[in-house]
């Protein structure tokens, strides 16, 4: 390209020039769109170097440091702006290439679609390297990239022959044509933008054995990404809190990690985390988890579970609206504060009538409610929360309304559902109402705990998830690896009638603070003097929790509980950063859920280690990520990703949490290192208390 400034008519010619030859590729049967696509892009594309030329006084000259900084906002919002079209645009692509696969039955289609998939991905990964780098380069000032550099990386990467033979085959054609239009558009826009610009900081001279500085480098470890497959020893480079390079090449930084003999892996997220104080969060960044988020109860009201956490967390934190508070609100005219299963609302309700478990429903609550739900879902909260099998009394058209305000706004709902049950009325049942509300209003669904709702119909329930997904549905089914629950004396599952319904004896009940076994006279007694007490129950077998590990789609959700602390004859949620391991009393799964994942894959060799990864890492991420933006760069270990990352050793991670009392809380270990954000949170096993996360939320609606 030289160092040659264009004129604006000039970039408009050659942008012409580059669109007729993706015109030649795409084939004459598309030619009317894509002419009617280039005039709009066209008068953008002027639109927009006039206004720059104007700015720089119609020339753009070398000293691009000056300019940068005359020109900072316009910059950022022009990158910014391109960045997010680029991103929808290929999760367009890639998610009709995985349409396209789960639809065709021709193994050769289904091979040569793959690798389109796989190519499209590593265009992904170049594009996100080369974005993030420039954004750091020009924040730092920095020499040795150039945006030519940029926008050549990707730019030029839709002209290429066989990248367009890849991206356009008959399927791709019939379904989206349209996308691969604006593609090709952007593609050549950004060329043109890059010529503009010429903004030349001096080309970079690398080879194998430069030193390039970085944040943080993690070396020699086992990268694992799996949504690309990506399986190899590398060195990880994080700068600004992004991973912008994997390589074999030697690197370089402020601080190195050696992590030969571990495995990389992007940082594990739990979508069913109520364990929402520090020691909870302790205890979770310590089992490998850098996205705790509460999605089955959720929070009301939102903006108080956001302001709870701000400046203080150190791993990502985010919540689900509570639909129970928005009843508690109405029904009860209690509120919450936040963080529904802290506050003492709920108490306050179950001596007070208990109205948002107890009352039938009733079609004149249902407006007040809805709007409830709606102000909250406005406060920048990430779906709904339905924990209706707490309170079985709701209508279904009452959570059918609800779930339309999901819809609206184009956010998933989460569901424990009704029925704890292996008898009629069933879990399986409850997963059927809530497939059948999740399709009427066209909103994704996610089913907590799969197998302690269905039991010994387990398999019958992930068959009905699996049926649904194939019909075109988006649902998940979650599960944790333990035979014991946690739940508290009132539930209504726990109703006279357990016994038949889940197969157990009031012995199967243990009090969570104490660790003392029930008798049939202690529960009845518990049912009026002590409603709320929190207890463990062993309801489910390993056979539930195999069939659930091993089936395919399904993700890893802790469950983990609020911690008891007691003290004398007191207790309650009081654990801090500071209570010391072990003083926690609940259930094991809040500690140690994901290493005990980890421990089965090498000791069962059931599932693969890229698929029990993936169980806790993309396949959470994926289901949120067409909802909740921030989500797209996490679950992934790639050029372009949040720098959230968890370290640990194949061979020896272990949970160490057992239902004995003083071992409830003890943390896992083989996993010496935690990264949140660029910032490396567990630091050789111990968790340092800084503010590393972010608030994963969506905009705050006015």
């Amino acid at each position: 390209m030289g160092n040659k400034n264009y004129k604006i008519d000039d970039l408009l010619n050659e942008t012409i020039t580059d669109m007729e030859n993706i015109e030649t590729d795409l084939g004459a049967d598309v030619s009317d769109d894509l002419e009617n696509a280039l005039e709009e892009a066209s008068k953008d594309l002027k639109k927009s170097l006039d206004k720059l030329a104007k700015s720089v006084k119609k020339e753009v000259r070398a000293d691009v440091l000056s300019f940068y900084h005359d020109n900072k906002q316009l910059i950022n919002s022009d990158l910014k702006s391109l960045n997010s079209f680029v991103r929808e645009i290929l999760s367009e692509i890639k998610g009709a290439l995985s349409e396209e696969i789960h639809n065709t039955s021709d193994k050769d289609d289904k091979k040569e679609l793959r690798e389109i998939r796989r190519d499209v991905v590593r265009f992904s990964r170049r594009y996100n390297h080369a974005y993030h780098k420039l954004r750091l380069k020009l924040a730092l000032g920095n020499a040795g990239v150039s945006i030519r550099e940029f926008f050549a990386h990707w730019g030029m990467a839709i002209g290429n022959k066989k990248m367009n033979k890849l991206l356009i085959n008959e399927n791709m054609k019939r379904k989206k044509t349209s996308q691969l239009l604006r593609v090709g558009v952007l593609m050549s826009l950004a060329l043109a933008f890059l010529i503009t610009s010429n903004f030349t900081y001096g080309q970079s001279k690398r080879n194998k054995k430069a030193r390039v500085q970085f944040d943080l480098v993690i070396k020699n470890g086992r990268v694992m990404d799996p949504e690309t497959g990506f399986d190899q020893v590398a060195n990880v480079g994080i700068n600004n809190g992004f991973v912008t390079r994997i390589t074999t090449d030697e690197i370089a930084g402020a601080r190195t990690i050696d992590a030969t003999g571990h495995v990389v892996a992007p940082g594990f997220i739990d979508y069913h985390s109520h364990a929402q104080e520090p020691y909870g969060h302790k205890l979770y960044v310590r089992d490998g988890v850098t996205t705790p988020l509460d999605l089955e109860v959720g929070a009301f009201p939102v903006n108080d579970f956001y302001e709870f956490w701000e400046g203080k967390a150190f791993v990502n934190y985010g919540t689900n609206v509570a639909h129970v508070g928005a009843r508690l609100e109405v029904l009860d005219k209690q509120e919450p504060n936040g963080r529904v299963l802290y506050s003492a609302a709920m108490g306050r309700a179950m001596n007070d009538g208990s109205q948002f478990k107890t009352k039938v429903f009733d079609p004149k609550d249902e407006k007040a409610i809805v709007d409830a739900v709606e102000r909250e879902i406005k406060q920048g909260a990430l779906g709904i929360a339905y924990p209706i099998g707490y309170y079985t009394v709701v209508g279904s058209p009452e959570v059918n309304a609800v779930t339309a305000v999901a819809g609206k706004y184009n956010l998933p709902i989460t569901t424990h559902v009704r029925y704890l049950s292996q008898i009629p009325p069933s879990g399986f049942m409850g997963f059927t109402e809530m497939l059948t509300i999740a399709r009427q209003n066209n909103t994704p669904v996610l089913f907590h705990h799969v197998q302690s709702n269905c039991l010994g119909l387990t398999g019958p329930c992930l068959d009905l998830l699996d049926a649904a997904r194939a019909q075109g549905q988006k649902v998940v089914g979650e599960f944790y690896p333990y035979q014991y629950a946690g739940t508290y004396v009132d539930a209504d599952y726990n109703r006279p009638g357990f016994e038949e319904r889940m197969g157990i004896k009031a012995s199967d009940y243990v009090i969570t603070a104490t660790g003392e076994h029930l008798t049939s006279k202690k529960l009845d007694s518990l049912r009026t003097a002590a409603p709320g007490t929190n207890l463990l129950m062993y309801t489910m077998k390993e056979e539930y929790i195999m069939e659930a590990f091993k089936r395919p789609g399904t993700i890893v959700g802790s469950d983990g509980m609020p911690w008891i602390v007691v003290d004398g004859e007191k207790s309650g949620f009081t654990a801090t950063f500071d209570t010391p391991y072990g003083a926690g009393n609940g259930h094991a799964r809040g500690a140690g859920t994901h290493a005990r994942i980890l421990r089965m894959v090498r000791e069962t060799k059931a599932i693969s280690l890229m698929e029990a990864i993936g169980k806790m890492t993309y396949g959470p991420a994926s289901f949120l990520e067409d909802h909740v933006p921030q989500m797209k760069i996490r679950g992934r270990l790639q050029e372009g990703s949040a720098a959230d990352i968890t370290i640990f050793d194949p061979e020896t991670v272990t949970d160490n949490a057992t239902p004995k009392i003083g071992e409830n809380s003890l943390p896992s270990t083989g996993i010496p290192y935690v990264i949140v954000n660029g910032t490396v949170v567990v630091d050789d096993s111990k968790v340092q208390n800084v503010a590393a996360g972010v608030a994963i939320r969506n905009a705050i609606i006015k």
